[in-house]
């Protein structure tokens, strides 16, 4: 399972945990907040706080190796809760390698 389907499964599941577990440490995370969060901890706050019911579907647009231990990549999402509008963002990631594992260094959501 790629890290793509693991956050998708993760949001679905309401486990923030899960989600904050694929970022770095010390990750930058620019989502829907107006500042952006520099931790796995404040990233787990901030699923913590998502809507209930909310769910995702994402799509690979684009990605790249610019080097053995890095890949950036761009995803389409659709977000939707019960009850309301759908709302579709890109999302641009940067992944790298921490030993074995790959973990989400930079995550910058724009709503389309």
């Amino acid at each position: 399972m790629n890290l793509i389907d693991q956050w998708v499964g993760a949001i679905n599941r309401s486990d923030a945990g899960a989600v904050a577990a694929l970022f770095g440490a010390n990750a930058l995370f620019m989502g829907s907040q107006p500042a952006p969060l520099v931790s796995r901890a404040s990233i787990e706050d901030y699923y913590l706080g998502i809507p209930r019911g909310l769910k995702v579907k994402a799509t690979l647009v684009e990605a790249q190796a610019p080097s053995p231990d890095l890949i950036v990549a761009t995803i389409a999402a659709t977000f939707s809760v019960p009850d309301q509008d759908e709302r579709i963002a890109m999302i641009a990631l940067a992944v790298r390698r921490d030993d074995e594992d790959w973990l989400i260094a930079l995550y910058q959501l724009r709503w389309m």
